[in-house]
């Protein structure tokens, strides 16, 4: 079957932009945006919309461009022109996904908290305890909050997450991941069922992706970009072994109080997911110097 002259270019770009575009999604989505960064840090919406413009109208610009009576010089400065104009938009699009990529796992009291690299402020890097990466390009890795014991320290933490810069975002908070903390300050699955009642199938599939027995599974929280929150459920060394990718609800009560005592919510939880009024509460939790 002969190709037409001005079809060929056009697949002969669309493949080669498509493969590229592969390369780039390998490293995104495998490294910096694995799951379930991809869904709750945004990565996959702007992936898809680079990738989108870059692959399309590049091979739909040779197209168009491409016509018989043209030189080969004409069309070499043409097809020259919108390689460098592809991949200039490529790269842009691909920094975009690296400055913004997630960097850490923090759990923070009673939830993980999904630190980004735009969300660290660059004076602050130098308060990075010794041995913890900042920012790492290998991908997000696990760590924890120690809160501050001085007055001062207390204040200063306080300060920053008023401005906006949450306790999970401040290097001097940040700690070698401690696994057993975060289990036990999980919840039981039976009350997770309690808050999603309709989504028994998505709890049942989580747990079985996570193996092992039901006995030693807890939830937590797992909040993203924008307050996106996600359902953590961890084994007993704290692991994260699955998800379930629904909202749990933190901030309603779950067991009905005795008559005559009021109703036992989760406040802790739902000031966490405040951020300023997590810092507050953890700045008075904290135990004096």
């Amino acid at each position: 079957m002969k190709v037409s002259p001005r079809i060929k270019p056009f697949l002969i770009h669309l493949c080669i932009s498509a493969f590229v575009a592969a390369v780039v999604a390998s490293v995104i989505f495998f490294v910096w945006y694995p799951t379930p960064y991809r869904a709750i840090s945004g990565g996959a919406q702007l992936f898809f919309m680079i990738v989108s413009i870059d692959v399309i109208m590049g091979p739909l610009c040779t197209l168009i461009i491409c016509k018989p009576e043209k030189s080969r010089l004409a069309l070499g400065f043409d097809y020259t022109t919108i390689g460098l104009v592809q991949l200039a938009a490529l790269a842009y699009g691909t920094w975009t996904m690296a400055v913004a990529r997630p960097v850490h796992m923090v759990f923070e009291k009673d939830l993980f908290r999904v630190a980004h690299a735009t969300e660290i402020e660059k004076d602050l890097l130098g308060d990075t305890p010794p041995g913890i990466n900042a920012l790492p390009l290998t991908g997000p890795d696990m760590l924890s909050i120690k809160l501050p014991e001085t007055t001062e320290a207390k204040n200063a933490s306080l300060e920053l997450a008023l401005a906006g810069t949450l306790e999970a975002f401040q290097p001097a908070l940040w700690t070698p991941y401690d696994g057993k903390a975060a289990f036990a300050a999980a919840r039981e699955m039976a009350e997770l069922r309690k808050r999603l009642p309709k989504a028994g199938a998505a709890i049942d599939a989580a747990v079985r992706k996570a193996g092992g027995p039901k006995s030693d599974l807890r939830w937590t929280v797992v909040v993203g970009r924008q307050y996106v929150t996600w359902t953590a459920l961890l084994d007993r060394q704290g692991r994260i072994v699955a998800y379930v990718p629904l909202d749990p609800d933190i901030s309603s009560p779950v067991v009905e109080a005795p008559a005559g005592k009021k109703a036992s919510g989760t406040a802790s939880a739902a000031s966490a997911a405040s951020g300023a009024a997590s810092a507050a509460s953890s700045a008075s939790a904290a135990p004096a110097a």
